[in-house]
């Protein structure tokens, strides 16, 4: 084996573990943080605030279950005992429980399993709720959790007599509904009984409502007869350590009781459509909600308080099932505490549940159905991964804010934002990308700083250096897509501002101290930036910073030639090429100081990054335009790693499927092959697969109690789909073509179903494409409006070898690039194999 791609491949697991243990030291720093805070002591009265969570006892002389209050802020400590050990924290004591306890009647993260989860809500609102894959449901951001159990009465027995299921007990599925729309469903299969857990949004963004449904369907020979319990918990879908910008895991409850047709837990109100057959709540001094499930008992209260905040409920719904029946239950539990009646119950309930869910089915496959995609079998899952990560990146904006997560990661990134947005564009939602812009673009600060970015407190000053050219470079491309040309000058200031900060930026590096042989390497770039994670603790001057302001510089003076700008034109044109210069020079310089073949990271750390680096093909930027073969080389490295993983002869700890946008770079390099392998690597790691996401990091451990980042991740789905769009179609501004289906595989043509995609939008308008294939060639047809000026590329997979094509009955060279000037075109390519000896031989059929 080579000896530098051993060094590259050391060099890259090296990088790795240290980003590996950077989350690691992350998720023990931030599980090992304190509680929450104490809440005032109004926080049990009714109406009151419950946010916090208080680590008080009850107050003197009140009831087991039923505190009225907590001392006030001004009573004296209880002193204790020297011998007394201090109360647990909440998580501690739920984990605590959760052992003693058989395994299933607690959330598995509370036994030191990795739990995974997705998000409902509806496109554009601000609250979503959160359902684990064992089917609990966190009803909003850090409350609490409604979580089922099936009590199974034995057959001929007493009628106390039976055994509790729980997601233990069972084979556990996830499922999209058609299987791409952000509707997600967990099932259970308990061996002869199903149970269906179903959630739903619906509503306009600020009334929006949660909805859950639970069926349970009798799969046996023999009448079951049982009740579906639905546990009320002080306990969050999130493990405990999630605990970046939230405190996960216990979710207090202070108070819970049953009023008519509704649950009452704190000021959240949880509306029984279906009414229950028993309720029962537990608080301090009773036992624990999880004793009396297990032995398929109601707690004895109709209202508990629990100063603590460890109040809990359940409802029994009872059935008797003859074999193949079923039955469903429903829940409402509203986003926004809005006055007014709630909705009808029972059947008249269950009617309205279900017209509001095909209502929410129809809105997400209008608001995911702007492309029509149709994959053949072989790309089913491209396809259904396509839809919900589209769906994934609605269900986190939070009206204009486009973010990467709704846990976790609920703040607006540029970074994530201007990368979210390419992958937007490319499927037909101009105006998410729009919305986005006009609300970042007047957080600009003064001297023309681009925020890295923002959240509830007000726009973040770090320096992240990369910010300014990934606002200009998403200002760009929503013009090249929308062509809108009063909507860029509105931005045109905050553009024209970004370029000149990038510029004073550039020159702190050019002084003289930076033309010294030792300082050689910084001149001319920007400087030291911590925008790159793996940066964190410690900045550097980031090639990730420099290739995102290369892309600025360049959008810039596109957008300013776009408008008629002639003067600036020239002036960003000649910024462009001295900082071009400069970046070159820069990066031989580092090569040279470390002693690499490839393309380094950081000018300060000579690193092996090819997922930053392939940054600057991923937005459209040509491989001739950074030193060769180095950037080469770079890619050659990485790919001899993909090799070996996919072939099992080297397992990583952990990977961030960020890596996809290498995926992107293969295509835009002409290694298909490359492209499908790291593409179908990312979609083997799916978690859980049936949802059609991926956290941050994957760990090699699935249930390994470690940080994964927020899930699903909105970035991580937006590379993805920047990947699979470049597969179909991508834009090469140097010669200002269409290529088309460079990156799609052989493998997804070969079992003869077509593939088509109408309406995608590209930089010269829509685009429509179907490739379908036979044992001998592959037929090529393009339609839509799309005017590129250099005309359309066609690079179709094939079979075999190319021995002949033609266009519209006009042949066409087979030894050159394959090209027409615009839709409508019908190609035919015709190949042909190898035989096993060597030989040509015609294609099986």
């Amino acid at each position: 084996m080579r000896g530098p791609a051993r060094r590259a491949r050391r060099r890259a697991r090296a990088a790795l573990a240290a980003g590996i243990a950077l989350a690691v030291a992350r998720t023990a720093l931030l599980t090992a943080s304190p509680t929450r805070a104490e809440t005032p002591a109004d926080a049990l009265v009714p109406g009151a605030s419950t946010r916090a969570a208080p680590d008080r006892g009850a107050a003197a002389g009140a009831a087991p279950g039923e505190v009225e209050r907590a001392a006030p802020p001004s009573a004296e400590p209880v002193p204790m005992e020297p011998e007394t050990p201090p109360p647990a924290a909440p998580n501690e004591r739920l984990a605590a429980e959760a052992r003693a306890a058989a395994r299933g009647l607690y959330p598995r993260w509370l036994r030191g399993e990795q739990s995974y989860w997705t998000v409902v809500g509806a496109p554009g609102d601000e609250r979503e709720a959160a359902l684990s894959e064992d089917g609990a449901l966190e009803v909003e951001k850090e409350a609490f959790t409604l979580e089922p159990f099936l009590w199974l009465a034995d057959a001929g027995g007493a009628p106390a007599a039976g055994r509790l299921v729980t997601w233990a007990d069972a084979r556990v599925a996830h499922a999209l509904e058609d299987g791409g729309l952000p509707l997600p469903s967990v099932a259970w299969d308990a061996g002869g009984v199903d149970l269906l857990v179903r959630a739903f949004a619906s509503g306009e963004p600020g009334a929006t409502s949660l909805f859950a449904s639970y069926r349970v369907e009798n799969r046996g020979a023999a009448t079951l007869r049982g009740a579906l319990l639905l546990a009320i918990r002080p306990i969050q879908v999130l493990p405990a350590w999630q605990s970046l910008n939230l405190a996960p895991g216990f979710a207090p409850l202070y108070e819970i009781g049953l009023e008519g047709g509704l649950v009452r837990a704190n000021r959240k109100r949880v509306l029984l459509v279906t009414p229950p057959d028993g309720f029962g709540a537990a608080g301090r001094g009773d036992a624990t909600l999880a004793d009396a499930l297990a032995a398929g008992r109601l707690p004895v209260r109709a209202f508990a308080r629990d100063a603590d905040g460890h109040a809990s409920a359940a409802l029994r719904y009872a059935f008797e099932l003859a074999p193949g029946a079923a039955r469903e239950v429903h829940v409402e539990v509203p986003f926004y505490d809005a006055p007014g009646p709630a909705g009808p119950a029972g059947e008249a309930g269950a009617a309205r549940v279900e017209a509001l869910r095909r209502g929410a089915v129809e809105v997400w496959r209008a608001a995911l159905g702007r492309v029509a995609l149709a994959f053949p079998p072989a790309a089913r899952d491209v396809e259904q991964a396509v839809r919900a990560s589209l769906g994934w990146i609605e269900v986190h904006r939070d009206g204009p804010r486009i973010q990467p997560g709704s846990r976790n990661y609920e703040r607006s990134w540029i970074r994530d934002g201007a990368l979210t947005s390419s992958a937007l564009l490319g499927f037909g939602h101009e105006d998410a990308v729009r919305a986005f812009l006009a609300w970042y673009a007047p957080h600009q600060m003064e001297g023309g700083k681009v925020p890295c970015c923002i959240d509830a407190r007000g726009a973040d000053p770090t320096p992240e250096h990369d910010a300014d050219g990934e606002l200009i470079h998403a200002v760009a491309l929503h013009y090249r897509f929308a062509r809108d040309e009063s909507f860029t000058r509105a931005l045109w200031p905050a553009v024209v501002a970004a370029v000149g900060h990038l510029d004073a930026l550039r020159r702190e590096r050019t002084a003289e101290a930076f033309r010294a042989p030792a300082q050689r390497r910084f001149y001319g770039i920007l400087p030291e930036s911590i925008s790159h994670e793996g940066y964190a603790k410690r900045p550097v001057h980031s090639y990730w910073d420099a290739l995102f302001a290369l892309r600025g510089f360049a959008d810039a003076a596109f957008l300013a030639r776009a408008l008629g700008d002639e003067e600036r034109a020239e002036g960003f044109e000649a910024l462009r090429a001295t900082f071009q210069r400069d970046l070159r020079a820069s990066y031989r310089a580092t090569m040279d100081h470390f002693g690499l073949a490839h393309l380094p990271a950081s000018a300060d750390l000579g690193d092996f990054d090819p997922t930053a680096t392939a940054v600057w093909l991923a937005t459209g930027g040509a491989a001739d335009a950074l030193p060769q073969p180095a950037h080469a080389r770079t890619f050659d490295d990485y790919a001899e790693e993909l090799d070996a993983r996919v072939r099992g002869e080297l397992a990583r700890e952990a990977w961030a499927p960020y890596e996809l946008r290498i995926a992107d770079a293969f295509v835009r390099l002409g290694r298909r092959d490359r492209a499908e392998a790291l593409l179908r690597l990312a979609l083997d790691d799916r978690r859980p697969r049936g949802w059609q996401q991926w956290p941050e990091i994957v760990w090699r451990d699935p249930r390994a109690p470690l940080f994964l980042g927020d899930l699903p991740h909105g970035w991580i789905g937006s590379t993805f789909l920047h990947a699979v769009r470049s597969m179909l179609v991508y834009e090469r501004e140097a010669d200002e073509r269409l290529v088309v289906a460079a990156g799609v595989p052989w493998a997804w043509l070969a079992g003869g179903a077509p593939l088509r995609a109408a309406g995608l939008p590209t930089w010269w308008g829509p685009l429509d494409l179907e490739l379908v294939a036979d044992a001998e060639r592959v037929l090529v047809r393009l339609g839509g409006r799309a005017a590129p000026p250099g005309g359309i590329e066609v690079a179709a997979p094939l079979g075999g070898a190319l021995v002949g094509a033609s266009a519209d009955g006009r042949p066409l060279d087979p030894s050159a690039p394959l090209r027409v000037p615009a839709p409508p075109a019908a190609l035919e390519l015709r190949f042909e194999r190898a035989a096993p000896g060597g030989e040509r031989a015609q294609a099986a059929p």
